[in-house]
């Protein structure tokens, strides 16, 4: 089956996962994590989502559903049971998707989240991130202010990753994720586990904003990541894989324990080896 949207897998393994970047990013700032997902044999798709990631969308096509319907065709590409993993307006996009396709999602990571039911910031607050577009400067600093300790070559890709999105585009996605989807304005039906995860450091995504979205779901909790910002997967991607690790173990199926028994081997077998093999 052919999805709408270009996606790439790193590793095998079941079930899936599926890495849903944020706003300005695009795929590729998940291989960190992807990288650690497969170390654990775990299966990680990243996507592209439209106008962003070097792909091409005009400002009046993009939305949250439009995103959402994109994701839902590559998890019908994959096939089978998956964990989806969205970061900042990904997780709007993610949480749709499960609404879209329940029997296939299992289990979600929403980290350092925009809520679904948008932020409602007025347009004085968000009238610099629309004016990001094509500000190399502007886009350096709004990374930095919103992380830890970003290093020099991650700052630098992702505002690569950045100038590559169309000012006009830049504009509507901020409008698209402030605004945001009147599913978020009701408890989620998804009965499957949920983490929602913050970085510790973050300014956008405070501890009261991390509760209120963890509390629409039947089954959600709240991780917090230890020096890192808004962008956690960036600064500390092996914790955030070990947190996505925990939502697929935590689901039971068939080849998540063979997950978990390849990630606790390697695990001691990276001790033995510190240690003097023998």
């Amino acid at each position: 089956m052919t999805a709408a949207l270009p996606f790439e897998v790193t590793g095998q393994g079941r079930p899936a996962t599926l890495l849903v970047h944020g706003f300005l990013d695009g795929g590729s700032i998940w291989s960190a994590v992807a990288a650690s997902l497969k170390e654990a044999g775990i299966a990680a798709a990243t996507v592209d989502l439209p106008g962003m990631g070097g792909t091409e969308a005009e400002p009046d096509t993009i939305s949250l559903d439009s995103y959402a319907q994109g994701v839902a065709s590559v998890v019908d590409a994959i096939g089978g049971e998956l964990v989806l993993v969205g970061h900042s307006m990904g997780a709007q996009v993610v949480e749709l998707v499960a609404r879209l396709r329940p029997d296939a999602i299992k289990g979600l990571v929403l980290l350092t989240p925009v809520p679904l039911a948008g932020v409602g910031a007025p347009e004085e607050a968000i009238a610099s991130l629309r004016s990001l577009g094509g500000q190399a400067d502007l886009q350096r600093r709004q990374r930095i202010g919103f992380s830890h300790d970003l290093s020099g070559v991650a700052l630098n890709a992702m505002v690569k990753l950045g100038l590559e999105v169309r000012p006009d585009v830049v504009a509507r996605l901020v409008d698209v994720w402030n605004n945001g989807h009147e599913a978020g304005r009701s408890p989620s039906s998804f009965a499957g586990p949920v983490a929602v995860v913050r970085g510790g450091s973050d300014p956008f995504v405070t501890e009261e904003m991390a509760s209120m979205i963890s509390d629409r779901f039947e089954h959600g909790v709240i991780e917090t990541v230890g020096d890192a910002g808004h962008w956690a997967h960036v600064e500390q991607p092996a914790e955030v894989a070990r947190l996505v690790r925990n939502v697929v173990e935590e689901l039971g199926l068939p080849g998540a324990k063979a997950a978990a028994s390849a990630a606790a081997w390697r695990s001691a077998l990276s001790k033995k080896t510190r240690g003097g093999l023998g």
